[in-house]
């Protein structure tokens, strides 16, 4: 398992995940900026989050520049709207590779870090089998800096990471945590890209 702290270049050529599917949960800064550039790179994407004009605006610009994407709204704090939304990603993209979580990002007024960690489990829980299940995939979790005001938020992600980074590596599923506290959403999204590339 990777913590990091984004410093990479952003990947958006397109192509590089053509044919990959991707789950993008959170509607703030970092979410939205990673499901663009997933979509940039050739990805079909689903964003799922309570901010329906998040999604709408984020649908209607992946669009416009040729990409998939679909809109799941959902509470990602309730176990069963979770379910309903990896159900309805995996059905309309026959299957899921890779998981973005950016419900513990601290970047903006739609980000809610308390209660961070809950929301990344709940996600993960199913997530995991969903990406298992696909043959092996990616799972990328915004983390806080583990110093400062949501510092338990960030150990609680990075743990969760590594665990489940342990248990599921014979599935062939990474699974990594990258903190969002040091540098923008783009940077973010740059880190979810090249971790999520058949390079990493």
């Amino acid at each position: 398992m990777t913590v990091s702290t984004p410093t990479l270049p952003l990947l958006t050529e397109r192509g590089i995940h053509a044919g990959r599917s991707v789950l993008v949960t959170g509607t703030g800064p970092v979410g939205v900026a990673t499901a663009r550039a997933f979509a940039a790179s050739g990805a079909s994407v689903a964003l799922a989050g309570l901010d329906d004009l998040a999604l709408l605006r984020t649908m209607r610009v992946i669009e416009r520049r040729r990409g998939r994407a679909i809109p799941l709204p959902g509470d990602l704090r309730d176990p069963e709207s979770i379910n309903r939304v990896i159900a309805g990603a995996r059905e309309s993209f026959g299957g899921l590779d890779f998981a973005v979580n950016t419900i513990g990002a601290v970047n903006g007024p739609r980000s809610a870090p308390d209660g961070a960690c809950r929301g990344v489990y709940l996600a993960m829980r199913s997530e995991l089998p969903a990406i298992a299940a696909s043959g092996g995939g990616v799972i990328v979790n915004a983390a806080p800096a583990p110093a400062g005001r949501h510092a338990e938020d960030a150990q609680c992600i990075i743990g969760l990471s590594r665990a489940a980074a342990i248990d599921y590596a014979e599935c062939g599923v990474r699974v990594n945590a990258v903190t969002t506290g040091f540098g923008g959403a783009g940077d973010f999204a740059a880190a979810a890209l090249r971790l999520c590339s058949d390079t990493t």
